[in-house]
């Protein structure tokens, strides 16, 4: 599901990856930096825009490529603990859907909220009655 008018984020714990969309980025008239914010008892995410003497914000580099258009960047350690704290299995790319709050201009993600991108091989069942290995692209 691609579309600048999507709000989303994607946590993918083997590389440490959070890739936020332009959606999101668009909310925000395309910031310079972002910061993360992130309650592990309402186990909620926010990303909003911030400024250079931020000590927690992050320069955003723009990918303009299709299904990838946006930003990321790489935190090992915050990805680990979020897959840590939601229990979530770390050979999937979680994306949790998000919404804009103007009011506190930020972007909210519910983490309880989500779904998994899959690359790995799905085993189901053709008409023929015979297994088979099919490759999927996203489940949710």
């Amino acid at each position: 599901m691609a579309g600048k008018n999507i709000i989303s984020v994607t946590f993918y714990e083997k590389d440490g990856s959070i890739r936020v969309s332009m959606g999101a980025l668009e909310c925000f008239n395309i910031p310079e930096y972002i910061r993360f914010i992130i309650n592990s008892k309402t186990k909620v995410f926010g990303v909003e825009p911030t400024n250079r003497s931020d000590p927690y914000g992050v320069h955003v580099t723009y990918t303009m490529s299709g299904l990838t258009a946006g930003f990321r960047t790489f935190s090992m350690l915050l990805v680990e603990k979020i897959y840590e704290f939601m229990n979530w299995d770390p050979e999937k790319r979680i994306r949790v859907y998000g919404s804009y709050d103007s009011n506190k201009n930020r972007a909210i993600f519910d983490l309880t909220k989500n779904g998994y991108i899959d690359h790995l091989v799905f085993k189901g069942t053709k008409d023929n009655g015979k297994k088979t290995k099919k490759k999927t692209t996203s489940k949710s």
